[in-house]
Order: C-alpha cells, then sequence, then structure tokens
C-alpha cells in the first residue's frame, strides 16, 4: 500500500451454526488479525440473521426486502470477502448458497457499481481429506464458489482447505491459523 490509501474493507461472512467450532475459532482470529492491519471488517454471521433471510421470496419481490436491501448494500461497499464455512454433504452451507443467490438476484446493478468486492478470501473445513474433494466429490464447493465469483466479477480468490478435522488437534489448528493469517496478510493488501 502506498502513502495515503486506505486498507481494504472487507465483508466477513459466516456460515456456521455454532460460533465455538472450528470455523468459528478460524473467522474470528482471522478477523482480529484483519483488523490489527487496520482493515474495516464488516461482520456478517448468516446464522445470526437466518430468520431474516427471504429464501423463498421471488426476485421482483427483493427490492422491498430489508435484509437483501443491507446485504446488496454490504457487498457493493466491501473491497474484498472472507468467507468461512463447513462442508455439508459435499457442497456449500444452503445459507450461504441463499445469500450468494439474493446478491446475485440483481446483477446488473452489482456490475455497473463502481466499488464492489474484487477478491475473496474462502476458509473451508471438511471431516473429508483434501484429495477426496477432488477427485471424488470433484471439490464441489471451491468449484461452486469459483462459478460465483467469476459470474460475479470477483477477479481474484484464493481458497483454503483444512481436511480430516476429526484427526485436528491443537498443535495443527494453530499451523492452519497461522497458514491463514499469513495467506490473508498478501491477498488483502
Amino acid at each position: 500500500m502506498t502513502s495515503g490509501e486506505t486498507m481494504p474493507r472487507i465483508l466477513a461472512i459466516l456460515a456456521h451454526h455454532n460460533k465455538e467450532s472450528l470455523n468459528g475459532y478460524l473467522y474470528s482470529q482471522t478477523i482480529a488479525e484483519l483488523e490489527k492491519q487496520g482493515h474495516t471488517i464488516d461482520i456478517l454471521d448468516l446464522y445470526d440473521r437466518a430468520k431474516e433471510i427471504p429464501f423463498y421470496v421471488p426476485v421482483k419481490d427483493l427490492e422491498t426486502h430489508p435484509f437483501f436491501l443491507e446485504n446488496r448494500q454490504r457487498f457493493l461497499e466491501a473491497d474484498g470477502l472472507l468467507i468461512v464455512f463447513p462442508v455439508h454433504c459435499f457442497a456449500v452451507p444452503g445459507i450461504l448458497k441463499c445469500w450468494f443467490d439474493l446478491i446475485a438476484a440483481e446483477l446488473e446493478t452489482i456490475f455497473q457499481a463502481k466499488k464492489r468486492p474484487r477478491k475473496a478470501f474462502v476458509i473451508f473445513s471438511s471431516g473429508a481429506p483434501g484429495f477426496y474433494l477432488r477427485f471424488f466429490a470433484h471439490n464441489n464447493p471451491q468449484s461452486m464458489l469459483s462459478s460465483c465469483f467469476r459470474f460475479m466479477k470477483i477477479q481474484q480468490k484464493k481458497f483454503y482447505h483444512i481436511g480430516m478435522t476429526g484427526n485436528l488437534n491443537e498443535k495443527k489448528v494453530s499451523k492452519h491459523l497461522a497458514a491463514i493469517i499469513s495467506q490473508t496478510r498478501s491477498f488483502f493488501t
């Protein structure tokens, strides 16, 4: 960053119902580190807002829906996205997919906006090893989000997968967190 530039504003999205989970821990620690670096973080915990999300509202009715209007604005004000979730049935959790569907409901508005996210850093965890997701499940979470990002013209993306979560210990979690912090530091600056 050059003198006078501001740090990117990051919309941090958590799609996990348990804040005490591995995902909740990585989310909160990554946010704390990004804030130390001077980033402005807009926190969005989808499960905290689940009852407000319009899962079955026709697109034509979204223009008056408060959750949609708020989240479209939050998305347009962000320079980057930080997304954290566990893999569910070899895919992203439904609540996260719904959020992307809402944001993409008015792509013309997004494409015409002067400011919108250009980067996305995704942290996801699964009980399966990475090779299983890549070769047998065809890495569905990463493929699906890559397609969403391409569709939304988010130019830079990085994925960090933590597999075999049942075998993690404190030392392994610390190692993953250090790698995530290192990668997000260089990614968002």
